[in-house]
């Protein structure tokens, strides 16, 4: 049950065909209703939130400002991965089974493209400063770098081990957690060459970057190994919960958040001691964790339980918990709206919940409009 976590996500696979250049939307199998998300992305820019999954030829677009959806054409199924291009206003899907990504105009509301990248591309990220788009290859254990301008790609990086997770920091270095080589892989931002393998721990799953460490999540072993970013050496160990999936840092108290989606609780470790400091326990599997910086709250998507945990980031204690539908597993917060986004798995509906009032303030059944 770990894999819904990772697009992670959280991270959380699969297509291939070219599509049409349109974005046009057919009838939909009465017995196919279900969209089981595996992506959700926040577009600052546009106001918007793009969610894709295992099932049905859709992109789900939600205009954040008066919550209503809109379906286009995603150019393939079972989309693993999501992400904006901030230079061309392009949307990027990982197709995981399709071996490829799909660019999608989004001023134009048309496909331009299919990249093939490698085998099972699993997770996207944004190269910013680049203008690149970091393609996470699952099966075929690489990285494919795609030129956000020509759409094409540049250079593949080589891991010999499963890329499980993948951030970009603002050392100019990627990193990525190799579940299966038990290492997270240093890579120079600016060769796209590979120039350290550090030895983590047993299952390295879910990365955090605080400016100074990189924390990683060992869900082999139960503990977060933490890297100096500045010389890519190992300054510690922190041994939390079972289970360890996924992490959040605070920098409103500089706290690192650990979701132990085995022994069912939060693991709150200090970043100035490296310590673990309090215990805080939730739901049944915690996968996914998200802040509202404004109140300084977290929120904890409890997949087996159907539940958020609504936490308090300076005392943690448990300020609520909401039922919000079955398996929940993506969270995102939306600054602009003072709002929470949560997908459901099963449900494939979005629960949108008033951060101020701490309360569900309104449902959209993608269950019911798929049919």
């Amino acid at each position: 049950m770990v894999i819904y976590c990772l697009q992670l996500a959280k991270i959380f696979y699969i297509l291939t065909t070219f599509y049409p250049a349109e974005f046009l939307i057919g009838e939909t199998k009465d017995n196919i209703n279900l969209l089981l998300p595996r992506t959700m992305y926040y577009n600052k820019e546009n106001n918007e939130i793009y969610l894709a999954g295992e099932f049905e030829n859709r992109l789900v677009i939600i205009d954040c400002e008066n919550d209503i959806i809109s379906f286009k054409n995603a150019g393939g199924t079972a989309v693993y991965s999501c992400i904006y291009g901030i230079m061309t206003k392009n949307i990027y899907l990982a197709n995981y089974y399709e071996n490829s990504v799909t660019v999608i105009s989004r001023d134009k509301d048309s496909i331009i493209t299919k990249i093939k990248t490698g085998i099972g591309p699993w997770l996207l990220i944004y190269d910013s400063t680049g203008k690149k788009i970091i393609c996470a290859n699952k099966e075929s254990k690489d990285i494919a770098v795609i030129d956000e301008a020509t759409n094409k790609i540049i250079q593949k990086i080589e891991l010999k081990a499963e890329p499980w997770h993948i951030v970009y920091c603002s050392n100019h270095k990627i990193y990525t957690a190799n579940y299966t080589g038990n290492t997270v892989s240093v890579i120079d931002a600016n060769s796209y060459k590979v120039i350290k393998q550090i030895y983590t721990g047993s299952g390295p799953i879910h990365l955090v970057y605080n400016e100074k460490f990189l924390y990683c999540a060992n869900a082999g072993e139960g503990s977060i190994t933490i890297i100096d970013a500045n010389y890519d050496s190992i300054y510690g160990k922190v041994y939390v919960g079972n289970g360890p999936v996924f992490l959040l840092y605070n920098k409103n108290n500089n706290k690192i958040y650990c979701a132990n989606s085995w022994s069912d609780n939060i693991s709150v470790i200090d970043a100035a001691s490296s310590k673990v400091i309090a215990t805080i326990p939730v739901g049944d599997e915690p996968r996914i964790l998200e802040l509202d910086p404004i109140n300084n709250i977290i929120y904890c998507a409890n997949a087996w339980s159907d539940c958020l945990t609504l936490i308090d980031a300076n005392t943690y204690s448990v300020l609520k918990v909401l039922k919000v539908g079955d398996s929940p597993c993506f969270l995102i917060h939306n600054q602009s709206t003072q709002q929470i986004y949560c997908s459901t798995f099963y449900g494939s509906d979005i629960v949108i919940i008033d951060c101020k009032d701490k309360c569900i303030k309104k449902k959209l059944q993608l269950s019911k409009v798929l049919r």
